[in-house]
């Protein structure tokens, strides 16, 4: 093997090792928002506007974040859709 050949070998191994561990760390961090937030998922924390304030703990939902994503994802896609029709 000439050395091009080993020097691409060697960075490939470790791409693939970085990527691997880059995805472990994304899982991890990924389990452990639903292991620490599943237990905070209601209909009702769903379905409810916020209630006094934008500080942790207050009461109320979160239907104003779902509803400002849906809204802004919708846009993007149909602003997409109308300049790549073009």
């Amino acid at each position: 093997m000439n050395r091009e050949k080993i020097e691409e070998t060697v960075f490939k191994v470790l791409m693939v090792i970085a990527t691997y561990f880059i995805l472990a760390i994304l899982a991890i961090i990924i389990y452990t928002i639903f292991a620490k937030g599943v237990k905070a998922l209601s209909w009702e924390m769903l379905t409810s506007v916020p209630q006094g304030g934008y500080y942790y703990g207050k009461g109320g939902g979160i239907l104003n974040a779902i509803l400002g994503s849906l809204s802004l994802a919708f846009g993007a896609t149909l602003l997409a859709f109308l300049l790549d029709y073009r």
